[in-house]
């Protein structure tokens, strides 16, 4: 009847319908059990024909057999397909499968088995989320594992587990309760030598603290981590999270030394050493995570050449893996690193979208982040009234409560921009000395070194010149050792525009 023809004769026979229309009819047309029958025969000769590479089947595989009636055989494909795609960089593809693998294995028997494979499942899960974004609507499958594991007995999966819950508490702002999980994992006394426990849960703590600012207990805890890491041979391993361990553990720490000690010659040797292993194993997330941890690590610093060099490549790689969740900041970055270059459109432009993008996300966390870089922007090009509101948003974001560092540094930004409009000098004081008090409790030497200038620029604006001068010089001084060169041009300014030079000596 001419409703299919002849597609190949080479290197096997091949048959296709002239219509997708036709194609739906046929199908439609068979008995249900004669349907079922026919996608079990297919699945079992395709794990014949192709058992050699059945990798590149596994999604055809699982369509065939979630329609032959097969649950197990089901359940095995689209749970094998949810990995290959977490594999491959596509965490939107992964949650997919692992949603239909959840459903046919609630069909099947409550077996320890199958309970132990509904944990692991849902630990699976946990990879594409993180980088997708994470929200409260994933934590009652996480809950759930953690009674199954306690039923099990997989003491290891329930305080990995439980480490998985804290960071999602902690992500999605109750930060009390996130931090309680989270320091009962830190006290388990098989955290010392076992990495298979260790790292993840490791990295899991290090996470928390980049929410919250808290970057000298980075320092603390991340060379444990590396170390334990190198010790088991393990620098290859993601350890069942969206990352390859061992570079992000050098990324985050990099990073950590700039933000705390200012040294930013040692934390961009880490993370040279960080992207250096990233290239090796050649994971896009990864690469995406470190590359923009370099460039924020030269933002800091006032570098924007080289920030900017790091950050482009970083939203490349961002989009490539679907990494959606750390999209918008980057972006930020980017547009901050235009600033320093002297670029104002593309640095209002990219800080801007950054801040769209992960708005549309509707996660709670990180929009401190990118209000806090907008404001600087806004400030820095003499914007004062949009660096105004900015800061505020920044401040009464969603992430207010977890992004402590963004917050003490939006007060700063805050400050310096209602020292240069009519709401007066001396909220401007206050709020930068808050600011400065909240960084300094955090140890974050160079921004709460920016608050010095900021304060010394209010004060000489008030008339005070004593206070300007001593804090005009502890700025610069610090600047100066640190190598923030931008930074410390800018001081220089100051001293200049204020009258102060000539009192240097």
């Amino acid at each position: 009847m001419e409703f299919i023809y002849e597609k190949n004769l080479f290197p096997e026979l091949e048959y296709i319908f002239r219509h997708a229309l036709t194609q739906e009819v046929a199908y439609n047309s068979l008995l249900i059990r004669h349907r079922k029958e026919i996608h079990g025969k297919i699945g079992r000769a395709m794990e014949k024909l192709y058992s050699e590479r059945l990798e590149a089947f596994y999604e055809m595989l699982a369509y065939h057999y979630a329609r032959s009636g097969d649950l197990t055989k089901a359940y095995e494909y689209l749970k094998k397909s949810g990995d290959k795609a977490c594999k491959n960089d596509a965490p939107n593809e992964a949650m997919r499968f692992y949603g239909e693998a959840m459903e046919v294995l609630s069909q099947l028997p409550a077996t320890r088995e199958n309970k132990k494979e509904k944990m692991e499942l849902v630990l699976s899960s946990s990879i594409p989320i993180r980088r997708l974004g994470l929200k409260k609507d994933n934590l009652p499958a996480l809950q759930e594992a953690e009674v199954l594991a306690e039923e099990l007995g997989e003491e290891q999966k329930r305080v990995y587990i439980r480490s998985l819950i804290g960071i999602f508490h902690m992500a999605t702002g109750d930060e009390q309760l996130g931090r309680k999980y989270l320091e009962e994992c830190m006290d388990h006394p098989d955290m010392a030598e076992n990495a298979e426990l260790a790292v993840p849960i490791g990295f899991n703590i290090i996470s928390s603290f980049s929410l919250t600012g808290e970057f000298t207990k980075t320092c603390q805890i991340a060379p444990t981590i590396i170390g334990l890491i190198e010790r088991s041979g393990t620098q290859n391993r993601f350890f069942g999270t969206p990352y390859n361990v061992y570079p992000f553990m050098l990324a985050v720490w990099g990073i950590a030394t700039g933000m705390v000690a200012g040294d930013f010659d040692r934390g961009e040797k880490l993370l040279e050493k960080a992207l250096s292993h990233a290239l090796h194993t050649d994971h896009q997330g990864t690469l995406g995570f470190v590359e923009w941890h370099y460039g924020m690590l030269y933002d800091m610093k006032g570098d924007g050449q080289r920030a900017a060099e790091h950050l482009r490549i970083a939203t490349r790689y961002m989009a490539e893996s679907q990494t959606v969740v750390h999209q918008g900041p980057v972006w930020s970055w980017l547009g901050l690193a235009h600033l320093y270059m002297g670029e104002p459109e593309p640095a209002v432009e990219f800080t801007r979208k950054g801040l769209q993008m992960h708005t549309g996300l509707g996660v709670p966390f990180f929009h401190s982040m990118c209000h806090c870089l907008l404001s600087l922007v806004h400030l820095e090009l003499g914007h004062m009234e949009k660096a105004r509101v900015h800061a505020e948003l920044a401040l009464e974001s969603p992430s207010k409560d977890n992004e402590r560092q963004f917050q003490g540094f939006s007060r700063i930004l805050l400050g310096m921009a209602l020292a240069k409009t009519d709401q007066g000098q001396t909220e401007a004081e206050q709020q930068i000395l808050q600011g400065i008090k909240q960084l300094e409790a955090l140890g974050l030497r160079p921004w709460y070194c920016v608050g010095y200038l900021g304060l010394g620029e209010v004060y000489a604006l008030m008339g005070q010149k004593e206070d300007a001068l001593e804090y005009l010089k502890k700025a610069e001084k610090m600047f100066q050792e640190m190598g923030m060169d931008y930074w410390l041009t800018k001081t220089r300014k100051v001293f200049a525009e204020t009258g102060l030079e000539s009192q240097l000596a």
